[in-house]
């Protein structure tokens, strides 16, 4: 099949559409620009996938925030007021 597909690559020289490198492969033309494409295709895939990532990060519904926290004072307990009425009774 080779042996024929190289035979009618050098008899049409003018059409060009075969290469014949010195590896003996037979190689169409179009198959690098397939590829080209191919890999185009999918590169423009992954930059649009990261764009739209990007978009639902941006917006992302967010829990609001319900209030801020407030310390509550400290409560007065009789160990702390202890020392404090002790020493005002001396």
């Amino acid at each position: 099949m080779d042996e024929d597909l190289a035979e009618e690559a050098d008899s049409d020289r003018s059409r060009g559409r075969w290469l014949w490198p010195s590896t003996g492969e037979v190689v169409w033309e179009g198959v690098f620009e397939k590829e080209r494409n191919l890999k185009n295709h999918q590169k423009e895939k992954r930059r649009q996938q990261s764009r739209d990532k990007q978009q639902r990060m941006r917006k992302k519904h967010r829990q609001k925030v319900l209030g801020k926290y407030v310390k509550p004072p400290p409560e007065d307990t009789e160990n702390s007021n202890s020392t404090m009425s002790a020493s005002e009774t001396l």
